[in-house]
């Protein structure tokens, strides 16, 4: 049961990615490696639960700690 979780995670992150460089390719900009990174957080997040969307709070927390960055 563990491994599925792992296995459906990991693909809900590395689609994540994937969708998110699709995106960029389209509108002509660049993903950093910390977006690269992020992105895959936010799909292995939703994916354990195997949800669509990551969880709210956890975009606040990137959020403030970005800010905090600048």
């Amino acid at each position: 049961m563990l491994s599925w979780k792992l296995m459906k995670a990991t693909e809900r992150a590395c689609r994540n990615i994937c969708e998110e460089e699709e995106v960029a390719f389209h509108y002509n900009y660049h993903l950093s490696r910390f977006d690269r990174l992020i992105l895959w957080i936010k799909g292995f997040i939703a994916g354990w639960p195997q949800e669509e969307e990551y969880k709210p709070l956890f975009g606040k927390i990137i959020r403030l700690w970005r800010r905090k960055q600048r």
